[in-house]
């Protein structure tokens, strides 16, 4: 049986399908395991759920070991020295960013004839320092990546910056399905692109604006003293 906050989630991000006139099975939800205990992902997995998630590799390993018949996503960025264990333990990838690290991974994956599915991260304010390709450079990487057919590009994933209003919040998550549509158009991304963005705080609007992959962790897994 799924836990009240989990429940309770789902109805908003149903709510918010509704809203945008999107099935309910339109949008992944990705519970990040950050704050959850081993109890809480053995519940939400027997209770139906299966794609999970985690930043780093290493607390990806602990709780992949929990629930290893479950969907791990990676994504944090990857260290090159992580990248064997991440394509063991991770099903998806969503945080590429640079073709050095898509070389690197490419190598690995042609040595276990394993292709990875993966997102690029897009940044649309760099200056910020965060992790992720400027839209400038978005699509001279995604040109690039196309040399390694090992990496099943599917889309981008953006990590919103902290805006506190439903305007500027819509407005950054539109211009994020802009910009993926823009490169579905040039033939550098599918016809029907992932685009994975919004977090706990700003899931609905993300939905309301194109998301089909909501990553969301405290708000299904609110922390105890032991997980925060």
């Amino acid at each position: 049986m799924l836990s009240s906050p989990f429940t309770r989630t789902l109805t908003e991000v149903a709510d918010a399908c509704s809203r945008a006139k999107r099935a309910f099975t339109d949008v992944q939800v990705l519970a990040v395991a950050k704050t959850a205990t081993e109890d809480q992902l053995l519940r939400a997995f027997h209770a139906g759920h299966q794609d999970f998630a985690h930043n780093r590799v290493q607390a990806l390993a602990q709780h992949s070991a929990v629930l290893p018949a479950a969907s791990w996503h990676l994504l944090g960025p990857l260290q090159k020295n992580k990248i064997r264990k991440a394509v063991h333990l991770a099903s998806h990838f969503q945080a590429l960013a640079d073709l050095d690290t898509a070389r690197r991974i490419h190598r690995v994956l042609n040595e276990l004839g394993k292709v990875w599915p993966v997102l690029v991260q897009v940044n649309l304010q760099p200056e910020d320092g965060r992790h992720g390709v400027s839209v400038r450079e978005l699509p001279q990487l995604l040109e690039g990546l196309a040399e390694y057919p090992s990496l099943c590009v599917n889309g981008l994933m953006n990590l919103a910056p902290q805006l506190s209003g439903e305007r500027d919040q819509r407005t950054h998550f539109a211009k994020v399905f802009e910009i993926t549509q823009a490169m579905s158009e040039k033939s550098l991304l599918p016809a029907h692109p992932q685009i994975s963005m919004g977090m706990s705080q700003d899931f609905r609007n993300a939905i309301l604006e194109g998301a089909t992959c909501v990553r969301l962790g405290r708000i299904l897994f609110p922390p105890t003293p032991s997980t925060s």
